[in-house]
């Protein structure tokens, strides 16, 4: 470690921050590709930092990219991180729609420079998916959405998983 520097994941020099949150995503990553039938090269993933997406890999034997996004509501990501620091337990009201509407419009959004196909990894860690009480939640709350990023031409395929369950959600097309 070097002041709040840390060692690179395969040669990207990263703050604590970064390596943080590029470890956690490797790992749902991993978790993803042991859970979907995507056929990723494991001895081809490597992070990126942006304006790259942040994970370069092969997939059947095609250089791939994914850009993975937490949905989470704002408000409860801040209440569980408290009650992770301070051992206090927190609770309150949240929204299943606005944090899955914001993961994908965010994305859509954003240009990346990129050297293979783009797909998006959106994922549920610290809040639980209200999809399991309704099947066709995702699908009806950005289903136009992920048409609409398809259609565009730079993202190619569009996921959805949970790390609770250990399960893929959800995909487009």
């Amino acid at each position: 470690m070097l002041g709040n520097r840390v060692e690179p994941i395969r040669g990207l020099l990263m703050s604590t921050k970064e390596q943080t949150k590029a470890g956690r995503e490797l790992s749902v990553f991993d978790e993803f590709c042991t859970r979907s039938a995507v056929d990723v090269d494991r001895s081809s993933i490597q992070c990126q930092r942006p304006p790259k997406p942040d994970i370069a890999c092969t997939v059947a034997g095609t250089a791939t990219e994914f850009e993975l996004v937490e949905i989470t509501d704002e408000s409860l990501a801040a209440n569980v991180a408290r009650s992770i620091k301070t051992g206090e337990v927190t609770g309150g009201a949240f929204s299943q729609h606005e944090p899955l509407i914001h993961a994908f419009a965010s994305k859509q959004r954003k240009t990346y420079e990129r050297a293979g196909s783009l797909q998006l990894l959106a994922y549920y860690d610290k809040q639980y998916p209200w999809s399991y009480a309704d099947p066709t939640f995702i699908d009806e709350v950005v289903g136009e959405i992920a048409r609409g990023m398809v259609s565009s031409g730079t993202w190619s395929h569009l996921w959805v998983y949970d790390t609770w369950k250990h399960q893929l959600l959800w995909q487009y097309p």
